[in-house]
């Protein structure tokens, strides 16, 4: 009797995984940009094309696009960055994109349509990140809490 409960358990732990999955792949190749996605996923290209770390090929060398006003504590420049990485794979100069200030990327349209092709890399990131914080957040209630109660905290 208790193996088929941890079976169950571990069938709802995949449930919520699957429901994870779902949830974040519904809808992400859509092309309307949402809330704060053109400042963080511009300051994201910004940041992973304008510096030189060495280990990349093709970056550049300046630290121009660094603006403290485009980090806060939700989206700090390492978390940008790694959203950025997708990027360096794709044929794309980005020249639009590395020219805007921070007061025009609501208004710059040219830079809003070359933002569109890098929209589904960048949510990908997003996606890849969100199913790890499912995985994450039960194994770390596993380790404080009972099974059940992992799984709760889990589904929230």
């Amino acid at each position: 009797m208790g193996s088929a409960k941890i079976d169950f358990e571990m069938l709802f732990l995949f449930a919520l995984i699957l429901l994870g999955i779902f949830f974040r792949l519904y809808n992400i190749g859509t092309l309307e940009i949402n809330g704060d996605e053109e400042i963080i996923g511009i300051s994201a290209v910004k940041l992973v094309h304008s510096h030189s770390y060495g280990i990349f090929e093709g970056f550049g060398n300046s630290i121009d696009s660094y603006d403290p006003r485009l980090y806060l504590a939700e989206h700090p420049p390492v978390a940008r960055f790694i959203m950025g990485l997708p990027t360096l794979f794709m044929n794309n100069s980005f020249e639009k994109i590395m020219s805007i200030t921070p007061e025009t990327y609501i208004y710059n349209y040219a830079a809003v349509t070359e933002f569109r092709e890098v929209l589904l890399p960048l949510r990908l990131m997003s996606f890849t990140f969100g199913i790890l914080a499912i995985i994450i957040i039960f194994l770390f209630a596993k380790d404080f809490y009972s099974f059940k109660t992992s799984l709760i905290i889990t589904a929230t």
